[in-house]
């Protein structure tokens, strides 16, 4: 007996156009930097004396400004749906939210407290690993 043949392209693969590749490789690049040099900021800013406290509460409510704006600008001009509101949460998902906000924050201040310890750059390479 033969062994059916499956076909290895169940979707067509489309490439994208190379200034579109650069643009993507461009941001992840970005990405990797602010992550790798936020370690390195905190690390300079604690041993100058800033509270890790202090410090992860600047960086949560800055990234929560621009997680906002972010969602704000692609619901309303990306996604077209007016009638969509950011803070439009089910009730339901409200606890599961706020618990996942909770341990991202505990993530975050234990890790600013190891940070104490390790030099910046030993805490950059363990950044990738953390969900």
């Amino acid at each position: 007996m033969s062994e059916p043949s499956i076909s290895v392209m169940a979707f067509p693969a489309t490439q994208p156009k190379t200034p579109r590749k650069a643009l993507i490789v461009f941001g992840l690049v970005f990405i990797e930097v602010i992550f790798a040099g936020w370690n390195v900021l905190a690390k300079d800013l604690m041993r100058g004396g800033v509270n890790a406290m202090t410090f992860l509460a600047y960086r949560l409510l800055c990234a929560s400004v621009v997680l906002l704006l972010y969602a704000y600008v692609v619901i309303r001009y990306v996604d077209r749906a007016p009638h969509v509101s950011i803070l439009s949460v089910q009730r339901q998902h409200m606890p599961l939210l706020l618990l996942l906000g909770a341990l991202a924050a505990a993530a975050l201040l234990l890790f600013l407290l190891a940070l104490l310890f390790l030099p910046a750059t030993t805490a950059s390479i363990y950044v990738p690993m953390m969900p």
